[in-house]
């Protein structure tokens, strides 16, 4: 545990067989009494859950005396919320994030979930078993509050507004202290690495609304930054801008790639270069084939939603992109 300002302490959980490899979760102590914060916590995994027990134990801080807000609905930053949760205290979320929390409990969203492949032509069939998030998922439901943009949070001796930071997942939401000039991100801006691109459904764009609030993150007077993943980003309007710079390129190669003829996302996917495992998406692990032709697929989304010489067009179950 480490303190990165005063009373904010870092905590590194162990994220087991993830290339993430750890999630930055962060503890706010109270002050003069008052209950302390969480941010995120873990995956739902014994080793994740062992070594956030035994920090907690050292910083003296009892479960019944923190809340624990999680920045959004992806298990590595909410698996353990539901054995934090007990009768004396809360657990936040964004409205929309919440929903999606309450439909992960059990199978039938996996189930659901993974049959998107079909829409992005994938030669096999991946099995919902494999999904990370599904293997370190919580186990059953427990109650959530709503925090959403707008909404402030008193803790440690801040006054935290809630910040929306929506596109990673439809409701992921940040913490901004202007007063101290401080973000907490969740997975809107890393170091070096890009937050994974998921298709959610037809009727929302996540690219645009991801890039949309990577821009207003500009308007926010910030010095500290603290991300959820890795090291810290040393300047984060300059890394705003090669995010940016990442996905146009991004979508650059994709427009490429479909301008010679209708493709699909396992196509764009393979035509794609990576950064990891050499760039070869056909080398990839089944998990990481899917998040990488989600990605894709949320390029060609974006493309459509946002330039009339796009065209789409369902081929079965699969959908293709072409130029006009």
């Amino acid at each position: 545990m480490q303190e990165v300002y005063q009373n904010i302490y870092l905590i590194k959980l162990p994220l087991p067989q993830n290339p993430l490899k750890s999630l930055n979760s962060y503890l706010i102590k109270g002050t003069g009494g008052d209950r302390s914060l969480l941010v995120d916590s873990g995956f739902n995994h014994p080793e994740t859950e062992a070594v956030l027990m035994a920090e907690l134990k050292e910083a003296g801080v009892r479960t019944e005396e923190m809340d624990v807000l999680i920045t959004h609905c992806h298990s590595d930053h909410c698996g353990l919320a539901g054995k934090l949760k007990n009768e004396h205290n809360s657990v936040y979320c964004s409205s929309r994030d919440g929903v999606l929390l309450r439909d992960h409990v059990g199978e039938h969203f996996w189930k659901e979930l993974v049959k998107q492949q079909r829409f992005m032509g994938f030669p096999y069939n991946f099995q919902h078993t494999d999904h990370p998030g599904f293997r370190n998922k919580n186990e059953e439901q427990y109650d959530r509050e709503s925090k959403d943009p707008g909404d402030t949070l008193r803790v440690g001796g801040y006054e935290f507004e809630v910040v929306d930071l929506s596109g990673h997942t439809p409701g992921q939401i940040g913490l901004y202290e202007k007063n101290h000039r401080i973000l907490f991100s969740g997975d809107h801006l890393l170091h070096k690495i890009t937050p994974n691109m998921k298709f959610w459904n037809f009727d929302y764009d996540s690219l645009g609304d991801y890039l949309s609030n990577l821009r207003k993150m500009n308007d926010l007077d910030v010095e500290h930054l603290y991300t959820a993943h890795r090291e810290p980003v040393p300047d984060m309007s300059e890394r705003i801008g090669q995010m940016l710079a990442h996905h146009d390129r991004r979508l650059g190669a994709a427009l490429e790639i479909i301008s010679k003829e209708p493709s699909n996302a396992w196509t764009v996917a393979s035509g794609i270069k990576w950064d990891y495992l050499g760039g070869d998406f056909t080398k990839f692990p089944p998990p990481q084939q899917w998040f990488a032709a989600n990605e894709a697929f949320v390029h060609l989304e974006h493309l459509f939603a946002s330039r009339r010489d796009i065209k789409r067009q369902a081929m079965g179950d699969v959908f293709f992109y072409s130029m006009r």
